[in-house]
């Protein structure tokens, strides 16, 4: 019987931990400006967005030739820092409605800046989504604190797992090996999330739309610093289940 329950613990166990490594994959660097922010300026993405997305528009077959030369030239125009202030309002806009600390989310432009209009350009959610949006919207608003309820009842089920596998095994730290186990597949993960971006790469078509670009773009920039976290955290949770059982076998 012993048998039978470490493989369902240990199963349940794998289950969770997989899915509380996607949770704090989204709550901490996903939703995390500082983080977003530090990775943008890493891989060049103000400077890179502005020439690649501007590109892309002369593909978009939904588009007259007028438009396609129009954004072209409005996009790949934008100097850097005028594209990090952009991007950084945006976002900090949006994660703040994720977190709960604001009521609605604004989109912003600056058309006066970039001598495109008379004044600056804002777009706000909640005032000019349509109904059906708008329910949509007040799901989303403040879902970080229902994430990280979530994450944090999963941790606390996972050490209930590991202790409870123990007592299955006869043994209080046999849940060394769910550790163990668990690392090692994480760190294979992460390796094989590395070959995401260049797998995408391969399957795009050469010429690019708008929306091909920007994923293409997005994906080349936060799927390998996710693969890193990947990689890091199954090193950690190798170790921590390692050592567990070289203590024991000193003490044997």
């Amino acid at each position: 019987m012993n048998k039978l329950e470490k493989i369902l613990i240990g199963f349940i166990f794998s289950l969770l931990f997989s899915f509380f490594v996607i949770l704090s994959s989204l709550n901490f660097p996903l939703l995390n400006d500082k983080f977003l922010f530090y990775v943008f300026e890493k891989h060049n993405l103000y400077e890179r967005i502005p020439k690649e997305l501007g590109a892309s528009f002369i593909n978009d077959p939904n588009l007259s030739v007028e438009e396609k030369l129009g954004y072209t030239l409005i996009i790949r125009n934008i100097p850097p820092n005028t594209f990090e202030k952009i991007l950084k309002t945006n976002i900090t806009s949006a994660l703040k409605f994720v977190h709960g600390k604001s009521s609605d989310m604004v989109i912003y432009f600056p058309a006066k800046e970039l001598r495109l209009g008379p004044q600056d350009l804002s777009w706000s959610f909640s005032q000019n989504s349509p109904p059906n949006t708008k329910g949509t919207l007040s799901l989303i608003n403040g879902i970080w604190t229902k994430l990280f309820t979530l994450w944090f009842v999963t941790l606390l089920s996972l050490i209930g797992l590991f202790f409870l596998y123990g007592k299955a095994s006869l043994q209080k730290l046999a849940g060394r090996r769910l550790l163990i186990i668990n690392g090692t597949i994480l760190y294979i993960l992460g390796a094989l999330l590395f070959v995401i971006p260049q797998l995408l790469a391969q399957t795009m078509p050469s010429k690019l739309e708008p929306s091909q670009a920007l994923i293409k773009i997005l994906f080349s920039t936060l799927i390998p610093e996710i693969a890193l976290t990947w990689l890091i955290s199954g090193v950690v949770v190798f170790m921590i289940g390692f050592s567990i059982l070289l203590i024991e076998r000193r003490k044997k």
